[in-house]
């Protein structure tokens, strides 16, 4: 019986210990997430196909005092102009701009003057090297619902590779107001990830973008090296069933480069293995430029060397204001390759190009009659005292087409460009 009373007590002790704990580590990082959790405001009055116009609030964390660089999610902060503002717990607004958004993975770098950044706050610490992230306790930290600097407590339940990208499942509540909040470890203080979203009509379904690829990012852009994802020449098939995501498909001309057939599952990049889109294209982010490529072509094992370009930046995009409309290339990378048709890809709300009848979505087939092979072409057909005919492509309500056209005639106004 002794021995039982024993048992009892030392595993109460134990009990208590572990709630107090937990109770300590958790009350400690939510004080030094408060120090680097930042509010994000961002409005947009021409957005991109990417963007909505309107004023929006997410979340944001400091990363890099002397630079006053704030990590985000893209879809926070933007992917073309806006005018962004950031505040720390109990500060005022103050101006923020864009360093660097990317959109494969929904990641944006801000920064404000260093003058902005009170004497309490503090950098985030990056878990650049975790790993086991499944069943870790963390929190989601950031403003869910208009709620000011709060948390949701839950676990990594997963890392998987999701909607073309990889994630940090977990069923800590991750609402619009924490998008782009730290995804914190409750335990060492340190960021895992990045809030990003939560499945509509789900419970405790909530994703957060990994936070190794993100410091990868850091890491280059201090080296002033362009750290945009790599440009490929090919697609990724994947087989769901066995969740095999590398097998080679066509590229956006519809070719392979020599030496590649559909297929082909991608093994390795300069002999690192890899088992999906996202590390492949973490590793050739960077300066390099020849990549050694291991596949697996009918039961044999083969190496290519491939040039690899980066991709242009999103927020680096050119495009024309013509009275209201925003126009740039067309958002369907297969279609501006085949077709090299500039794009409608916003309309603003009263604005003179929605009364004379130009729409989103609509592509420039010509302007009275000459087809613009650059933008700057196209800003100049366009930038006439007198009427101009447009002719706009756009998908077809006949169920035995895909386009219909249509031709919009009136005197342009007002014209911009961002070239």
């Amino acid at each position: 019986m002794l021995d039982d009373n024993l048992k009892v007590n030392k595993l109460s002790l134990f009990t208590i210990f572990s709630i107090l704990f937990c109770q300590t580590a958790s009350s400690n990082t939510m004080e030094i997430a408060e120090a680097f959790t930042v509010k994000v405001k961002n409005s947009i009055l021409y957005p991109f196909a990417e963007d909505k116009a309107g004023t929006s609030i997410g979340a944001g964390f400091l990363v890099d005092r002397k630079r006053g660089w704030i990590i985000t999610n893209a879809h926070v902060s933007g992917y073309g102009p806006s005018k962004t503002s950031i505040s720390f717990k109990g500060k005022k607004f103050s101006d923020a701009y864009t360093v660097y958004v990317d959109a494969d993975l929904d990641i944006a770098i801000l920064a404000t003057k260093i003058t902005n950044i009170p004497d309490f706050a503090q950098e985030a610490e990056l878990d650049c090297d975790a790993s086991n992230l499944i069943g870790r306790n963390v929190a989601a930290f950031g403003h869910p619902k208009g709620l000011s600097f709060s948390a949701s407590r839950g676990i990594i339940s997963q890392v998987r590779f999701f909607h073309g990208g990889t994630w940090v499942q977990t069923d800590a509540a991750i609402n619009s107001g924490n998008s782009g909040g730290a995804l914190v470890d409750i335990n060492s203080g340190k960021v895992l990830g990045v809030n990003t979203m939560g499945l509509q009509d789900t419970e405790g379904l909530s994703f957060a973008v990994p936070i190794f690829p993100v410091c990868k990012l850091l890491r280059l852009l201090r080296q002033n090296i362009d750290p945009s994802p790599p440009k490929l020449p090919f697609s990724f098939a994947s087989n769901l069933d066995s969740e095999e995501h590398l097998f080679i498909a066509p590229g956006e001309d519809g070719k392979l480069p020599n030496g590649l057939e559909i297929g082909d599952q991608i093994i390795a990049i300069d002999d690192i293995v890899v088992s999906n889109p996202s590390e492949l294209k973490t590793i050739m982010r960077g300066a390099k430029t020849h990549f050694l490529i291991s596949v697996q072509h009918k039961g044999e094992l083969k190496n290519i060397w491939l040039k690899i370009e980066a991709h242009e930046q999103v927020n680096k995009r050119e495009f024309i204001l013509l009275d209201g409309a925003l126009i740039s290339r067309d958002v369907y990378p297969e279609r501006w390759v085949r077709d090299k048709y500039f794009q409608v890809q916003s309309v603003q709300s009263g604005s003179l190009a929605e009364m004379v009848g130009i729409k989103r979505w609509k592509s420039i087939v010509a302007v009275n009659g000459v087809t613009p092979k650059t933008l700057g072409e196209l800003a100049t057909l366009l930038n006439q005292r007198n009427e101009i005919s447009i002719m706009f492509r756009g998908w077809s309500n006949q169920d035995n087409l895909l386009y219909d056209y249509e031709i919009v005639s009136y005197r342009p106004e007002n014209l911009k460009e961002n070239l």
